[in-house]
């Protein structure tokens, strides 16, 4: 066995970078307890405005991942919805970025919507309002 260890890249969470950057945009109304990967047990109501957040795909290397996240935006109007919405979608395909999270510092250098936000129906006869966008990240480690 040789003396030297070969390191593994340190990875990080899209999970967490979307919410660390969600967060950073520091929206009136917007905390911790509204942004989550997982819904609310009690009423997602008592919780609005709400953001879900999903990864579930995309590809990794030694340099980089490059992860697929569903952002799920929750409100009881349609308006607010749909312009909290707008206004996370238009941050992340903004400039690159870079976010503290994990305790790293992160570069975000990409973003594309392949599935660009759009109102979701979310339970029949709910006055919830819903939009999701499906977003792929380019993140450097």
């Amino acid at each position: 066995m040789s003396d030297l260890a070969y390191t593994f890249p340190v990875t990080v969470d899209p999970n967490d970078v979307m919410i660390d950057f969600i967060l950073g945009l520091e929206i009136p109304g917007l905390t911790a307890a509204n942004v989550s990967i997982d819904l609310p047990e009690t009423s997602l109501m008592d919780r609005l405005p709400y953001v879900l957040v999903g990864h579930w795909g995309g590809e990794s290397d030694r340099f980089g991942m490059r992860p697929d996240v569903d952002l799920s935006v929750f409100d009881n109007r349609y308006p607010k919805a749909r312009d909290l919405a707008r206004l996370i979608e238009a941050r992340l395909l903004g400039y690159p970025f870079r976010v503290s999270s994990g305790g790293r510092s992160v570069l975000v250098d990409k973003v594309e919507a392949p599935v660009p936000t759009v109102e979701v129906e979310w339970q029949k006869d709910s006055t919830i309002r819903r939009f999701q966008g499906t977003y792929s990240l380019s993140i450097r480690r």
